[in-house]
């Protein structure tokens, strides 16, 4: 292996190919193989580096061969014999006769990549690797339009790959190709590295990295324990996490590109504190925890992994550094003061480049999420974000914004249940980042197309960054899946474009390429592809039990290996407790600080009832354990001691629900099965809350009784002193009075008897002693009077005196609406008679003179006509007809005695209504002098 160095060897997409034994042993060979025409297969095991030794062979010959044309097609389980059709005539050009070819006489090399992974049909015959065996046996392809016309086909040459790794039936498996087709392949395999090679791959990549437009690198000796602990990780990972059929295992694939997204992670490090260890060691641990932790969905093997991650450090870093507390670094910036209003999201020009800013807790970014949040709900008030803001929700946020802000390959595969905001995540994430969203019509497979049409024009050819959000609903077609599998692996769908369309695409990048890269003017495709990569971003969210996570890996593996999977685990006990605390928090529940004892144990109360209902209603079975750290008992051999070891991913807790699943009918349903997903649990909190205020009310009315009778018995408790003590001292003047009493009565008997004997003996006084009782008895009854006048009013009076008070507000209100009846018939009346009057006016006005002559002409008219012409005659204001001269009154009584005296009489006052208001109209009209009354014939 030739001694290179790697110092800024990145490409514009970040990523660095590096130099072993093995490539260079079958780089020499596939360039034998090219120079005599053959074909090329490159075999191996998931994450060899097939596809990077692929391309980085292809952009040399390239580089050297003017004459080579490179088209890649990416296989998957949907790919069809009639897309390699159109594939290949898309490419091909005619030369002469029947002979066909690449434009200008250059030779075409196809790169297929996973060649193994179409599904078979009910024969088990794959059709699309039959019509490539055709085309490699006879050189020639039919023609759709004229069967049976062949069209020869020169300077093709196919380079495809192919995954060896072993996968069980459970997770899916590849179908082996044909040795038919094998036969036109110079077959070469290409073994995953390991020891000094994995060693020598990793340092260089760090190196690339953090040489990155000539950035400072690390110190020798913390970049060889970097290295060392990462090489470490990645073996045990590889050998503990493996893919599995076990739920939540099945997307479980660790490889060198992990290492390579940490690496890229850490290249954002300041240049001033790449010489801190602490700060580059906790960035490590931070990055190695986004990439691979991030990933894993099951408690106890995230367990495992955490404590192997700790571990390792300790064994490769000082003691200080691995028990320091581990810090949380976040890429975007948490001062709100630099905020600014009027900001548009619609801005496709990156001017923020990504840095790692360390916080002690996620706390510290809470009031910046929170005014981002205020401000797209301000400027998208039509679909606002319904988001609650609890330490679960910030994380998930704060790890789809690192993954977004990520130049290469910044894709997201969001995994989530029900109910889980994937979108609305990936929303605020992205107007964080002030990128706009693509939207893309997938109800039909054409609408599909132009919009992702657009999405890679834009991405490509004008350069903006460009992003794209599909739900699992709407995948409707798994040839959606297959395009993006094809955008996420090689940056381009054949579909999406014919060649005329590419070749002015690329014709619109020259004047950008000759200005800035001049290094692509041999290969302008590159260019654009790579582009599309660094600009494009594909955000999928999906549900834990979606088919693409158990199929991914055999059918379609680019969205598990080109994205970032982040799995939103709703039912952690820590998303539980910071949901219901962040709930409290939101609704000033338990705030105060008399509530600060219990409002712990209310929090632990709601998180603990909600996992047991998620426990019970068995709907997270790929969850694993929901405790963080369980435990097993392991019995010695002299059953005297026992101790307590945490699970590893081979624990007795995973064998039992290996078995358990074995044995499980998938089909037929538990009897407790209940759907529980996280919405429920804020449904949980809402009616939480509603209890909470309704017996807060109950409670609220229940004290305010009871104080009001506590102060009513206070009241009557002072009362009753002060009527005990009244009652006390009239009982003592009582007994004063009485003494007082007996003693004036046995003075007045005392006396009276010696009255009487005084009496007796002198024979008179029988009188006097009468009278004296009389005057006593006076005096009694002046005193009652006297009593009877000072008496104040009592209850009756008062009650007299309202029920009077009474009857003369009902009175006067029975008077009031009298008025008012009064008024309303007044009203009525009123426009009565102004109706007649309009009616005997329209009448005056149809008198004409044609009527005039006809009654003239009448010799003896009757006595109808005599009334009108009078009425008409007093209207005109004759005096001689007006109803005050007494001639035409007795002319009046004469025709009410011969005429029916109610018509005449209504007659007669709607004539003189309009009188009056003929009078009201013209009020300085003379009024005419007296005629003599008209005297009518009775007929």
């Amino acid at each position: 292996v030739p001694d290179e160095s790697y110092f800024d060897a990145a490409d514009l997409l970040g990523e660095v190919f590096v130099e072993t034994d093995q490539t260079i042993r079958i780089r020499l060979l596939m360039e034998l193989v090219r120079m005599s025409g053959r074909n090329i297969l490159l075999v191996g095991p998931e994450g060899a580096g097939k596809s990077c030794l692929v391309n980085d062979f292809l952009d040399k010959q390239v580089t050297e061969d003017k004459k080579l044309m490179v088209r890649r097609f990416v296989y998957s389980s949907n790919s069809t014999a009639s897309s390699l059709q159109r594939f290949i005539e898309s490419n091909i050009h005619h030369r002469q006769g029947y002979d066909y070819g690449a434009r200008g006489g250059k030779t075409l090399s196809v790169f297929i990549e996973d060649l193994n992974l179409p599904e078979a049909d009910m024969y088990g015959v794959q059709e699309v690797n039959e019509l490539l065996r055709q085309v490699l046996d006879y050189r020639a392809l039919y023609k759709l339009q004229k069967p049976f016309e062949w069209r020869l086909l020169e300077d093709l040459v196919v380079i495809a790959t192919m995954n060896t790794s072993f996968k069980p039936p459970a997770t899916g498996f590849h179908t082996p190709i044909s040795k038919r087709l094998k036969r036109h392949f110079a077959v070469f395999r290409l073994p995953t590295p390991v020891a000094k090679t994995l060693f020598s791959i990793v340092t260089c990549v760090l190196e690339g990295n953090m040489s990155h437009n000539q950035g400072m690198g690390l110190q020798q000796e913390l970049h060889e324990q970097i290295t060392e602990v990462t090489c470490s990780l990645i073996e045990s990972v590889q050998d503990a996490l493996r893919a599995s059929p076990t739920p939540g295992r099945l997307h479980y694939h660790f490889n060198l590109r992990d290492v390579a997204r940490v690496f890229q992670g850490l290249k954002n490090c300041p240049e001033e504190m790449r010489a801190d260890e602490d700060y580059v060691v906790s960035l490590w641990q931070h990055e190695v925890q986004r990439v691979m932790g991030d990933r894993i969905s099951r408690s106890d093997d995230s367990t495992w992994f955490e404590r192997k991650v700790k571990d390792l450090t300790k064994t490769y870093f000082p003691e200080k550094l691995a028990n320091s507390p581990s810090q949380f670094f976040v890429t975007f910036n948490t001062d709100t003061k630099e905020f600014y209003t009027g900001r548009a999201v619609t801005s496709t020009k990156i001017t923020i480049k990504p840095t790692h800013q360390a916080v002690v807790s996620l706390d510290e970014v809470i009031p910046c999420l929170d005014t981002y949040l205020s401000r797209y709900n301000d400027e998208f008030s039509t679909s606002p974000l319904n988001l609650m803001l609890s330490s679960h929700v910030i994380s998930h946020l704060v790890r789809i914004h690192r993954i977004l802000s990520i130049k290469n390959s910044g894709n997201v595969l969001l995994v989530g249940p029900i109910g889980s905001q994937l979108s609305d995540l990936a929303a605020l994430a992205l107007y964080m980042l002030e990128y706009p969203i693509h939207t893309i019509d997938c109800s039909y497979r054409g609408s599909f197309l132009d919009g992702l049409r657009s999405a890679v024009r834009r991405a490509g050819c004008d350069g903006k960054t460009t992003t794209i959000i599909i739900k699992d609903r709407e995948i409707l077609d798994d040839s959606y899946l297959d395009a993006i599998n094809s955008l996420l692996i090689s940056g381009e769908y054949p579909p999406l474009f014919s060649e005329d369309e590419i070749n002015s695409l690329l014709q619109a990048l020259m004047p950008s390429i000759k200005r800035k890269f001049s290094s692509f003017l041999t290969d302008p495709m590159k260019f654009f592809l790579t582009r599309v990569k660094r600009n494009l971003h594909i955000i999928l969210c999906l549900q834990p039990t979606h088919k693409v996570l158990s199929s991914a890996s055999s059918h379609y593996p680019g969205i598990l290996s080109k994205c970032h999977i982040n799995w939103v685990k709703h039912w952690g006990e820590e998303a539980l407790v910071g949901k219901a605390k962040h709930f409290l928090q939101r609704h000033s529940l338990f705030q105060d600080d008399a509530s600060s004892v219990l409002r712990p144990s209310v929090v632990a109360t709601l998180a603990s009832i909600h996992e047991f209902v998620l426990q019970d209603c068995h709907h997270i079975p790929w969850a694993g354990g929901m405790a963080i750290n369980p435990e097993t008992k392991s019995k010695t051999k002299d059953l005297k001691q026992a101790g307590n070891e945490t699970n590893d991913p081979y624990g007795r807790n995973l064998l039992m629900e290996r078995i358990a699943l074995a044995n499980r009918q998938v089909d037929v349903a538990m009897p407790n099965e209940v759907f529980v997903g996280p919405t429920t649990y804020d449904r949980f909190l809402q009616c939480f809350m509603s209890l909470l205020k309704k017996k807060e009310g109950e409670i609220k009315n229940l004290l305010n009784d009871s104080r009001l009778c506590l102060n009513t018995l206070c009241e009557a408790r002072k009362d009753a002193d002060k009527l005990k003590h009244y009652i006390t001292k009239t009982k003592s003047e009582f007994e004063e009075a009485n003494v007082t009493t007996a003693k004036l009565l046995d003075d007045l008997t005392a006396k009276s008897t010696v009255l009487e004997k005084l009496k007796a003996k002198l024979g008179v006084g029988s009188d006097t002693l009468r009278s004296f009782i009389a005057m006593i008895d006076n005096e009694i009854d002046d005193d009652d009077s006297y009593l009877f006048v000072d008496e104040e009013k009592d209850e009756l009076d008062e009650d007299f005196e309202r029920i009077q008070v009474a009857k003369m507000k009902s009175r006067k209100a029975k008077t009031v609406e009298e008025i008012t009846m009064a008024e309303r018939e007044r009203e009525r009346l009123k426009e009565e008679l102004d109706e007649a009057e309009d009616q005997v006016l329209i009448w005056q006005e149809r008198l004409d003179r044609t009527c005039c002559e006809r009654l003239k002409a009448i010799q003896n008219p009757p006595t109808m006509i005599g009334m009108v012409m009078l009425m008409a005659m007093v209207l005109l204001g004759k005096q001689e007809f007006s109803p005050h001269s007494s001639g035409a009154a007795s002319s009046i009584r004469h025709e009410r005695k011969s005429f029916d005296g109610g018509t005449i009489a209504d007659d007669t006052s709607s004539s003189g209504g309009h009188s009056k208001k003929r009078n009201r109209l013209e009020p300085g009209q003379p009024r005419a002098p007296p005629q003599p009354t008209y005297a009518g014939t009775e007929h």
